[in-house]
């Protein structure tokens, strides 16, 4: 299983087919900021998506999302997650990229 997170922005991942990987990314949806996928290549499925709360935080705490994708075929695509308030007034973040290569598609 690949684990990524925050360090991982604007990244080229390869990967196997039906390789796992997990996205970890910090969100606070007390605050009503949320992450969105925006774009998913073909060759990745999502299996899971879940809020992981900390043990001792009290309600409206921060957090993690946590997504488990399955690389299920040879291809590339660029994974986009947005962090979004549900406020159109708000300013979105600028989105985390993944570049990802299942399978060596993309040139070195």
């Amino acid at each position: 299983m690949r684990l990524l997170g925050p360090a991982d922005d604007s990244t080229i991942v390869r990967v196997t087919p039906g390789e796992p990987i997990t996205l970890e990314l910090p969100e606070n949806p007390g605050t009503g900021f949320r992450w969105h996928i925006l774009g998913i290549p073909s060759c990745l499925t999502v299996d899971a998506d879940d809020f992981i709360a900390p043990g001792a935080t009290p309600p409206g705490g921060g957090g993690l999302r946590r997504w488990a994708f399955r690389a299920d075929r040879a291809g590339s695509g660029t994974l986009r997650i947005q962090l979004q308030a549900p406020s159109r007034r708000s300013e979105p973040a600028p989105p985390f990229t993944l570049m990802l290569d299942v399978a060596g598609d993309l040139p070195v």
